[in-house]
């Protein structure tokens, strides 16, 4: 899927308040596995270089998402998010492109983030949790999901991206991902935030009921 310029220049900046750094490295730009030779982290490295078939297989899952889902390149990583502690263990994170004409109707970033969660929020972090030998390992402490999209609303007429970030330890993922606890509890207890293009709009309270209602899923 194509990406407007700008947007692409807003996710790179994401990408360093999101994530600790990993360090430089060419790879192809359709790559979403972020390859080895990139990871400035020896416990990521060594992570990634251990579950390469498991990251592999995640990313041949996701692949008929397109184009509704889309990974970003490189968005398939072991990675150490700033939202957790310091002393956390990589996570596995996977960050995706919606399309955003494929989201429901919302009128502000609060309500599209929530109505993104809602629709595939679920169905990624069973994707990841369903990675049991990444599960088993004790060197990776959680998961990680970020969604992002165009804002329907731009910009000083310049297209503009918009992103949720969920990042939770294994067990709370697990919970979630078995239907153990719904949505809003799963929320409480991870480590939640939004960002308007570059700028970062903190924890973001979303309004995502525990309904009962299945959530629907990936398109592939």
């Amino acid at each position: 899927m194509h990406r407007e310029p700008c947007a692409r220049l807003a996710l790179v900046l994401l990408a360093a308040v999101l994530l600790a750094p990993t360090g430089a490295g060419a790879a192809p730009a359709d790559d979403a596995i972020l390859p080895l030779e990139s990871y400035a982290s020896t416990d990521a490295r060594a992570l990634a270089e251990a579950h390469g078939a498991e990251l592999r297989g995640l990313q041949g899952e996701l692949r008929p998402c397109a184009p509704r889902i889309d990974v970003q390149r490189h968005g398939i990583a072991f990675r150490r998010p700033r939202a957790v502690a310091e002393t956390a263990a990589p996570y596995l994170t996977l960050w995706v492109w919606l399309d955003a004409d494929a989201l429901p109707a919302a009128t502000d970033l609060p309500a599209r983030a929530a109505a993104a969660f809602r629709r595939y929020g679920q169905a990624l972090f069973r994707r990841l949790v369903a990675r049991s030998p990444i599960f088993a390992d004790t060197r990776v402490d959680g998961y990680g999901v970020i969604l992002s999209w165009l804002s329907p609303e731009p910009k000083a007429g310049r297209p503009q991206a918009e992103s949720l970030a969920v990042f939770a330890d294994k067990v709370t993922a697990a919970n979630f991902a078995l239907d153990t606890i719904g949505p809003s509890t799963f929320l409480t207890r991870a480590a939640v935030r939004a960002f308007d293009g570059q700028a970062e709009l903190g924890s973001l309270p979303l309004a995502v009921e525990d309904d009962g209602a299945p959530a629907a899923g990936l398109p592939c």
